[in-house]
């Protein structure tokens, strides 16, 4: 399978070692696109321009290092990330490579004589750069669901856990100390739920299904929480935030005065 096209910004103020490996990677990777600078300036406006899927920067660049081309960059929002190359590899200098955001870290000895191994570096740096900012773009999506949503809702990871809720449940929970009693709940073990079919349509929602949950009786007590018995109802269904991580979004009502005035007009009536 080809890969899919990249845009590769080589930085390094020696334009001999640019033009070294920009012919080793052709060789390795026909799709990469290259663009070229020698220095933080003019690969700053680069960045600002035409951006980049990859920087690969040289440490040394004049009198700065790619360290400080990576900092102004973040200061202006640029997040490409960088692949750091160094003529020395040190314990020291990686660890503040990587405190300062660099993605990954070459010795340019290495990179010279296996341009294979850089390549592949390259696709994988660009790979979880993707990954990290399709994952950022759900998260941002959940947040403004969570904040914005008039109806309760619990977010529960893969094991059941409740991870997130919004301000609607949080006013539902009208007592401070059952928000933390809450990180504990586990929706799974409630016997209520069993009892009342839910925790079936939980389940099921978790494989990947839309399921509603119909009217049922919750007693808060016997969940370890507090408050009085009440009528819920709601919606329960799979949220993907990156590949293989996928969380399970209840949405739930509180309809205990509809439900009471319902079942009160059908004994009436009846």
């Amino acid at each position: 399978m080809t890969p899919a096209p990249l845009r590769l910004l080589l930085v390094d103020d020696q334009a001999d070692h640019r033009l070294l490996l920009r012919a080793n990677l052709e060789e390795q990777d026909p799709e990469l696109g290259f663009a070229e600078a020698g220095s933080v300036e003019e690969a700053l406006g680069h960045l600002r321009d035409r951006g980049a899927d990859v920087v690969l920067c040289d440490f040394w660049l004049g009198g700065e290092t790619g360290l400080d081309l990576l900092r102004r960059a973040r200061a202006e929002g640029i997040s490409a990330p960088f692949l750091l190359v160094t003529n020395h590899g040190s314990e020291e200098l990686a660890r503040q490579s990587f405190l300062e955001g660099v993605a990954d870290y070459v010795t340019k000895e290495v990179a010279l004589r296996n341009p294979a191994d850089l390549a592949r570096r390259i696709r994988r740096t660009a790979e979880k750069a993707r990954l990290a900012a399709e994952r950022h773009r759900a998260e941002v999506l959940l947040e403004s669901f969570l904040t914005n949503n008039p109806f309760a809702i619990l977010i529960l990871d893969e094991d059941g856990q409740p991870i997130r809720w919004n301000p609607a449940l949080e006013r539902m929970e009208s007592h401070p100390e059952d928000l933390e009693r809450l990180r504990r709940y586990r929706p799974f073990e409630d016997p209520q739920l069993a009892e009342a079919g839910v925790r079936r349509l939980l389940e099921r929602a978790r494989g990947g299904e839309w399921v509603e949950i119909p009217p049922f009786p919750w007693d808060p007590v016997r969940a370890g929480l507090q408050g009085p018995v009440r009528i819920l109802s709601g919606v329960a269904f799979p949220v993907t935030v990156a590949p293989g991580e996928t969380y399970l979004c209840v949405m739930i009502q509180d309809v205990t005065l509809a439900e009471t005035a319902r079942r009160e007009r059908d004994e009436y009536a009846a």
